[in-house]
C-alpha cells in the first residue's frame, strides 16, 4: 500500500466479501539471486502461465483501476515481466516458498500407494533420471511426491495480483 501511495496511484479497499473469477500467473522454474540488493533477494529468472481462477476477494482487499493516469506506472510495478516489477525486486518472494510439508511416517506409505499409478510412477523414474542428486536425497523423493499429491499447497507460485475483466467491483 505504501508503494501505491508512493507513486500516486489511485487505488480502493473493498467493504464485503465477493467471489469473483479473475486472472493470474502461476510461476515454475523460479531462480532467486544469490544476493540482496537494496535489502530485496531479486528474482532471476522464471516461468509462468496464465491462469483463471474463482476467488473470494475479502473485505479490506485493494482494488486498482486501470482507466488512470498512472496505468503505465501500474503496469510496470505489477506485470511480473516487467524489469522494475515488484516481483523481480523480491516483493513477493513469499509466495515461491513451501510452506507445508508432510511428515515421512506419512509420506512413505503415500508414496508407495502412489507410485500404483502409472502416470505418477513415470513421473518419478523421469526425475531420479534427470536429477542425479535426487535418489542420494530422501527428503526430496518424499517431497516430490507430496508436492504431486492432493495434499499439496494449491497457493505456491500463484500471484497474489489478480485481473478482473467484465467485472463491476465497488468500494
Amino acid at each position: 500500500e505504501e508503494i501505491l501511495k508512493s507513486h500516486n496511484i489511485k487505488y480502493f479497499k473493498i467493504n464485503y466479501d465477493t467471489t469473483l473469477s479473475a486472472n493470474t500467473y502461476k510461476f515454475k522454474n523460479v531462480t532467486l539471486g544469490t544476493s540482496s540488493n537494496e535489502g530485496h533477494q531479486k528474482v532471476q529468472s522464471f516461468e509462468m502461465d496464465i491462469i483463471t481462477l474463482n476467488l473470494k476477494l475479502i473485505h479490506g482487499s485493494i482494488v486498482i483501476p486501470m482507466n488512470q493516469e498512472k496505468s503505465k506506472i501500474i503496469a510496470h510495478l505489477l506485470e511480473p515481466k516487467s524489469p522494475a516489477s515488484l516481483l523481480q525486486w523480491g516483493y513477493f518472494n513469499s509466495i515461491f516458498e513451501q510452506k507445508e510439508y508432510g511428515e515421512s511416517y506419512i509420506l512413505e506409505p503415500l508414496a508407495r500407494e502412489m507410485l500404483k499409478d502409472t502416470l505418477i510412477k513415470s513421473g518419478f523414474e523421469k526425475e531420479v533420471k534427470n536429477n542425479p542428486n535426487f535418489p542420494n536425497d530422501p527428503y526430496a523423493m518424499l517431497n516430490w511426491f507430496y508436492t504431486h499429491s492432493k495434499y499439496k499447497d494449491e497457493q505456491q507460485n500463484i500471484y497474489p495480483i489478480v485481473k478482473v475483466y467484465n467485472g463491476k467491483i465497488r468500494n
